[in-house]
């Protein structure tokens, strides 16, 4: 009897077991089945977060939210990864299916932010990061994570910052680049230069944004400002709140102006960003497709 109701019982756990792939199976089929010409709805784990999110997000913002991360998907993997799109989807399944617990969880909390709640200005972004997650095999707990979480927090305002520090980059790169050119010589701007790559003076990256000789307190104090065609902006304030948002979340490192008496943290001088700060440039130039150059030996000119 009791052998008897031993394997009565593994046979019971097998069933439960059967059950349950065919319960997945049918669930990601039935999922899929309603976003016709879409493929990605059609993978389990993504198919049991659009469940998850199905009540609470009308299907037309769903159907537009998932078009578009598949065309993102579609467009990352060919341009970074060299992988058309029946290659993408195939590698995308088979990874996700050799996930641990952790990986699983991981990816299944920062996929339901991508589809239900992430705003449309860091879709991309996100995707990608999200890409070089399942690309790295070996980054168990890797630094993709750890962006993600930052990202996590993002708006559209903290994305058009990151835009524009790296149109800046690019920016400083073709000065770098004629400087260096130029008659055969190596020259530096001046000597209080910093490497573009690690950080920037804020003078200069206010005035390439149109805002020349004002602080990061001017930002944040005057609020709107008036435009040539006579409306009002608060683009720069917003990029201000942004600057010392992303500081706290570990994205950048801001030095400011040493006086006697007293000195003022919006008083900012330099802007470093960090090394997550850099991998989240990374993604954002991946998914906007703009070129990348990275230096791993650069460090600070002193100053």
């Amino acid at each position: 009897m009791i052998i008897l109701k031993v394997n009565e019982t593994f046979i019971q756990m097998d069933e439960d077991k059967k059950n349950k792939i065919v319960n997945v199976a049918y669930t990601a089929g039935e999922i899929g089945a309603n976003f016709a010409g879409l493929w990605f709805p059609g993978i389990p784990i993504v198919a049991a977060v659009i469940s998850g999110v199905k009540e609470w997000v009308d299907q037309k913002h769903l159907n537009d939210r998932l078009s578009h991360i598949e065309k993102s998907i579609t467009v990352i993997e060919e341009k970074i990864y060299n992988n058309s799109t029946d290659q993408a989807a195939a590698f995308i399944s088979a990874r996700i299916s050799d996930f641990d617990q952790h990986d699983y969880y991981s990816f299944k909390r920062n996929l339901k932010f991508l589809i239900a709640d992430a705003q449309p200005e860091v879709v991309d972004t996100y995707v990608s990061v999200l890409l070089h997650f399942l690309h790295d095999e070996n980054a168990t707990h890797s630094m993709d994570e750890e962006v993600m979480d930052i990202l996590l927090q993002f708006n559209a305002h903290d994305v058009d910052l990151m835009e524009r520090v790296e149109q800046y980059r690019n920016y400083r790169y073709q000065i770098e680049d004629a400087d260096e050119n130029k008659d055969g010589k190596e020259d530096k701007e001046d000597n209080n230069t910093f490497t573009v790559i690690m950080g920037f003076k804020w003078d200069e990256f206010a005035e390439f944004l149109g805002h020349k000789d004002k602080k990061l307190s001017d930002a944040l104090a005057e609020g709107a400002y008036k435009l040539e065609n006579g409306e009002y902006s608060y683009e720069f304030s917003y990029l201000g709140r942004s600057l010392l948002k992303l500081q706290s979340l570990g994205v950048f490192e801001l030095y400011f102006k040493m006086y006697v008496g007293s000195s003022a943290v919006t008083d900012v001088k330099y802007i470093v960003i960090t090394q997550f700060g850099n991998e989240i440039l990374k993604h954002i130039a991946y998914a906007n497709g703009w070129p990348q150059r990275s230096n791993p030996d650069a460090i600070l000119v002193s100053h």
